[in-house]
Formats: structure tokens, C-alpha cells, sequence
């Protein structure tokens, strides 16, 4: 049986460590090489956030795709476009020049094309692979949990080891083999797909849905739509919740988020010391040090989320401690005012002088993570709790969109000088600190489901 063998999910484990090489490392390298060949960097923070925007609004299409294609034939497409895509950046990078002017780079087919279809393949990926894992296990399985932590250690091994690997050959060997060591990500998760295609047809089949696995968004939107009298009340307490909190996400958390690989990027190259030691330090590589402490810290703030049991419970189980919920939602203005905090960090170094030691980009990012950790497992074990079960896979996907939303904000603001942007930051998360304080008396009488937890792995995973 599959819960007594659950070898076959260690495919999509070792794919999506291969895909977060490769989108991970174009994320660290994408504003550099653009600066590099002549575009203006506010032009370069705006493409990424266009970038970003579409990859997280496409995994939509993806779930949808998957309902037709299945699982297995959705990813290995998406693995083929975002191969494609990382070949496009590859070709650019060799062709294009900085003498070649901003003009050419920015109109470049190339760029934008690579960009493109990366992001799409993004989509078809993200979604999928994950609900592969889940699919792989009889529902209620306690097997499931295991493999979504394995399945999250993986994804951000690859994020850590893409900007690394990526970052030290572009500074060495020119961005073209930066991008081209990206390549080889998505080559390893098509062939994880290929080499694990027979164990992993036991995920095709429906009856085997996980409670978590991502379904037809057209076909929630009209359960929604139909809903009967009981669901129709809470969804609109759950509205109540999840409105406000999704808007100040986007507004006060993701475009602050996104500067790792726009604004930390920018500050890395021209602010910080780089020399130490007698060794040269990549800008890219300070991309890693988010998923290095992810990794470190997500285990004990899950433990704590989940009343220390090291695992939520799954979907139709018990709900956590009220203490628990209430630490949950205690939390989450602390992550936005950390937020806050780290950029404060960076505005007083800058007082020091151009040039300053990376100590003082390190406290900065560690603060951005801890604010990371604590408003995605708090946020979006809040947002768990406040939905109708059958209506999960939809806000989660609406929280994806957030995502998106924040990317583009986080585009606009880098428009501004670079200083300029970091205290636009500060103040849009300290400001969502207050306002969240300020409704979470008013989403009091939100009911809270007690049977709809989500497994805490998946809270980063993506």
C-alpha cells in the first residue's frame, strides 16, 4: 500500500529541489545582469517585479491545466517552458552588451520572452509537484506530513544552493554561465519526472486527493457561488477575516519581501564591502541567507504554532489550544514591524558611510526572515482556520495572488532612489503593524473551524 511505502515521493522532492535551483538563481542574477548591461536599475527592479507577478499568478492556470493533462504530463511541460525560458536568459545574457545601451536590452525578444515562459513554467510546476506529494498518500495518511517536510527541506536546499553555485559563476565566468548553471536545475527536475514517471502514476488518481492538494479554482469560485445558507454565513465571516489581511499583505509585507533580489540585491553590489579576508564575496550570494535561515528557524516556530507537537494536524483533526491561536495571531503584527525594522537597519548603515560592513545586510535580512516566518505560519494558519474546508484550496490560491500583487507594487517602488524605496518600505509595513492590530478586534466574532488546519511544511514550502 502506498502509505506503507512512500518511496515514490521522493521524485518530486529531488524535482522541486532542481526547479528551486534554477528559479532561485535567476531571481538572485536577474537584476544584476541587467545593471550589468546598461538598464537603468529602476528599469531592472520593474521587469522583476513584472517577473515575479506572473509566476505567482500562474500556478492558477496550472491547477487548472492539470485537471486536463494530469499531474505528471502538467510539470514535465512546465519543466520543458522553464527550460526554455532559462535558455532565453542564457542567449541574452552572451549577446547582449552594456555598450548595446538600455534601449536594446529592455525591447530584447530574448529578455522578455525567457521571462516569460519561465514564469508560465513556474506555474505548472509549483502547484503541481506539491500536490503530487500529497496525492501520493491515502487521505488522513500520517505519512503525509513527513513528506511535506522532506518535500520543504528540499525546496529550500535548492534555494540555497542556486544564488551560491549561480552567484560565484557569474562573478567569475560572466552572467551568461550564471544563467546557464541555472539551466541545469530544471534539467534535474524533467529528469526526476522521466526517472520516477511509473512510481508517481499512483498520484493521477483522484480518489487519493489529499486534503491540501490544489483543485479546480473554477469549480470552487462555483461552489462558492452555490453555496447552501450554512456555508453562505461563514464564508462571509471568513470574508471578514481574510479581506483585510490579505490586502495588508500585499500592500505592507510583499513589496518589503521582494527586495531581496531587487533593493538587498542593489545594496549588496554597491553599498556593502565585499572584499574580506582576501575573498571576494558574490552579491548573489546574500539571496541564500533567507532560505538558510528558513530552514533553521521554521522547524521551532511550527513546533510553537502547533503546540509544540511538531506537526499541525491534518484536515478533520483536532484544533489547536486557543493559547496557540492566539499566539498565532499575536504574531503576525510582530512580523510586519520586524519587517519595518530591517529596513531601518540598512537606513542607519547608510548614515555611516557608502561603503559599509555586510554585518549590517545580514541583521537585515535575518530581521526580514523572522517577519517572513512569522506572517506566513501565522498568517496562513489564520487563514486556514477562518475558511469553510471546502473552500481552503481557493484562499490559499488568493494568497498566491497576493504574492503576485506585491511584486508589482515592489516594481513601482523601485523607481525610487534606492534609499528612498527602503524607507517607502519601512513605513508601509509599520504602518500594516497598527491597522492589523486595529481590525483583529474587529474579526472577533469570526468563527474559527476547528477541523480545517493546514500541515505546517506547506506553510513555506512554496
Amino acid at each position: 500500500m502506498l502509505d506503507k511505502n512512500p518511496k515514490s515521493a521522493i521524485w518530486p522532492s529531488l524535482g522541486v529541489a532542481g526547479h528551486s535551483f534554477a528559479f532561485y538563481s535567476v531571481c538572485a542574477l536577474l537584476v544584476l545582469s541587467l545593471v550589468f548591461r546598461g538598464v537603468a536599475s529602476a528599469d531592472a527592479i520593474a521587469l522583476y517585479g513584472t517577473f515575479i507577478a506572473a509566476a505567482y499568478l500562474s500556478p492558477f492556470f496550472g491547477s487548472w491545466l492539470s485537471l486536463r493533462l494530469g499531474l505528471r504530463l502538467t510539470v514535465v511541460l512546465g519543466a520543458v517552458l522553464a527550460m526554455g525560458g532559462v535558455c532565453d536568459l542564457v542567449l541574452a545574457s552572451s549577446v547582449a552588451r552594456p555598450s548595446l545601451g538600455a534601449g536594446h536590452v529592455w525591447l530584447s525578444w530574448g529578455l522578455c520572452g525567457g521571462l516569460g515562459c519561465l514564469a508560465l513554467g513556474v506555474g505548472l510546476i509549483k502547484p503541481n509537484l506539491v500536490t503530487m506529494v500529497t496525492r501520493l498518500f491515502p487521505s488522513g495518511s500520517s505519512l503525509v506530513d513527513p513528506a511535506l517536510a522532506r518535500y520543504y527541506a528540499f525546496t529550500n536546499g535548492g534555494a540555497i544552493a542556486g544564488p551560491l553555485v549561480a552567484g560565484y559563476c557569474a562573478v567569475h565566468w560572466g552572467y551568461s554561465v550564471g544563467f546557464a548553471v541555472a539551466l541545469t536545475g530544471e534539467c534535474f527536475l524533467l529528469g526526476a519526472m522521466l526517472l520516477g514517471w511509473r512510481a508517481l502514476a499512483a498520484a493521477e488518481s483522484w480518489s487519493s486527493l489529499a486534503p491540501f492538494g490544489v483543485g479546480s479554482v473554477g469549480g470552487a469560485v462555483g461552489g462558492v457561488v452555490g453555496a447552501d445558507p450554512v456555508d453562505s454565513r461563514a464564508i462571509r465571516s471568513a470574508l471578514a477575516v481574510l479581506v483585510p489581511f490579505f490586502l495588508l499583505a500585499t500592500v505592507g509585507f510583499w513589496p518589503a519581501y521582494h527586495q531581496n533580489g531587487t533593493g538587498l540585491t542593489l545594496w549588496a553590489q554597491q553599498h556593502t564591502r565585499l572584499d574580506m579576508w582576501g575573498f571576494h564575496i558574490p552579491p548573489a550570494w546574500f539571496a541564500s541567507i533567507n532560505s538558510m535561515m528558513c530552514v533553521l528557524l521554521s522547524v521551532p516556530l511550527s513546533r510553537w504554532f502547533s503546540g509544540g507537537s511538531g506537526s499541525a494536524a491534518s484536515v478533520g483533526g483536532s484544533a489547536p489550544s486557543g493559547d496557540t491561536q492566539d499566539a498565532g495571531k499575536a504574531v503576525i503584527p510582530v512580523g510586519y514591524a520586524l519587517m519595518s525594522l530591517s529596513f531601518i537597519v540598512l537606513l542607519i548603515a547608510a548614515r555611516l558611510g557608502p561603503i559599509v560592513s555586510p554585518f549590517w545586510l545580514i541583521g537585515s535580512i535575518v530581521l526580514s526572515t523572522l517577519s517572513e516566518l512569522a506572517v506566513s505560519i501565522g498568517g496562513l494558519s489564520r487563514v486556514a482556520k477562518v475558511t469553510p474546508r471546502r473552500y481552503v484550496p481557493l484562499a490559499m490560491s488568493c494568497w498566491y495572488a497576493t504574492v503576485a500583487l506585491g511584486g508589482i507594487i515592489a516594481g513601482q517602488a523601485g523607481r525610487l532612489p534606492l534609499l528612498s524605496s527602503f524607507v517607502l518600505c519601512s513605513a508601509l509595513s509599520a504602518c500594516a503593524a497598527v491597522v492589523y492590530l486595529a481590525t483583529s478586534f474587529l474579526s472577533r466574532s469570526a468563527s474559527v473551524r476547528p477541523s480545517t488546519t493546514v500541515p505546517v511544511s506547506m506553510v513555506v514550502a512554496s
